[in-house]
């Protein structure tokens, strides 16, 4: 019997002793257990190795770096690390028991896909995990259609790969932001990108989560688009004025997330609708739905 590891799980952290230890914790519970956890930290300054140091099992491994930031910290796991499969995750979310399976098991049976990502729910800085679902699509041109109108495609930290294409691409580019969407549209060129729409996962929701730069986010975009449209021949290279639009209604949906979870659900309300405006199809009216519900 081989003690061969199959799937490596990269969890980058910076200052992040406030959530960390629940989030070890729900890696550590995973029903697949065969993965090397690998903990990068990037120059935290806070408490966070000495809670990481506490916590005694055979599957992590702690490597310390000066701060370089998040991509490279993760640039560098992955280029040590030798497993088939290599899991993306953030050090304040977390992962229901069965994701790993779940994912490894599609992933084994279908090797066209290179890619599997899951919804999740929203969850309150506090840890809270609420009914609300980021929502995501399954299929492959869903999810790229999705990331070209700057809807959500894939949720990043909950992805599964196959290691062998994300070296190929050379991992995350430095520099390039949304540095999420830039790795999906590069990815989606070698093979398929799927989701499993089943929430698996916990977002958790706090201020850095909205607060964002959007005119750099827009700006950005384009450029992503555009280049993607470049490498796949797509006829297009303009960028239609009402998916920009969608981005804004994005923004103002973070905020409105982050006042509905952690602050008041009944000052949410204005910004989500506001949300509504520039975007009538997102995840604004389902939450406004539940503020409605609640308040009968």
């Amino acid at each position: 019997m081989t003690n061969e590891k199959m799937l490596t799980v990269i969890m980058p952290v910076y200052n992040g002793c406030l959530y960390v230890k629940q989030t070890v914790d729900s890696i550590l519970n995973q029903r697949f257990d065969n993965f090397l956890f690998l903990i990068i930290d990037d120059g935290s300054t806070d408490d966070t190795i000495n809670i990481l140091s506490e916590i005694k099992d055979g599957r992590i491994k702690i490597i310390r770096r000066e701060h370089s930031g998040i991509i490279d910290s993760f640039n560098y796991a992955l280029s040590i690390s030798d497993t088939k499969y290599l899991a993306r995750i953030d050090a304040d979310d977390i992962y229901y028991e069965n994701k790993f399976q779940k994912q490894i098991d599609l992933l084994e049976n279908n090797e066209e896909i290179i890619l599997v990502g899951t919804d999740a729910h929203y969850m309150s800085a506090k840890g809270i995990v609420s009914k609300i679902r980021a929502g995501v699509p399954e299929k492959h041109n869903d999810i790229v259609n999705n990331l070209i109108k700057r809807k959500r495609g894939l949720i990043q930290s909950t992805f599964i790969a196959r290691s062998e294409i994300l070296k190929y691409i050379g991992g995350y580019r430095k520099g390039i932001y949304p540095e999420d969407y830039d790795l999906f549209f590069r990815l989606s060129k070698y093979g398929k990108l799927c989701n499993i729409t089943e929430p698996l996962a916990a977002i958790r929701i706090h201020k850095s989560f909205s607060h964002k730069n959007l005119s750099m986010l827009i700006n950005n975009h384009d450029r992503l688009i555009s280049e993607y449209n470049l490498i796949n021949n797509n006829k297009s290279k303009l960028i239609p004025l009402k998916y920009r639009a969608s981005y804004l209604s994005i923004y103002l949906n973070r905020i409105g997330l982050y006042y509905f979870l952690n602050v008041s659900r009944i000052l949410s309300i204005p910004i989500f609708l506001l949300s509504l405006i520039f975007s009538p199809i997102n995840s604004s009216k389902v939450i406004l739905n539940k503020i409605s519900g609640s308040l009968k």
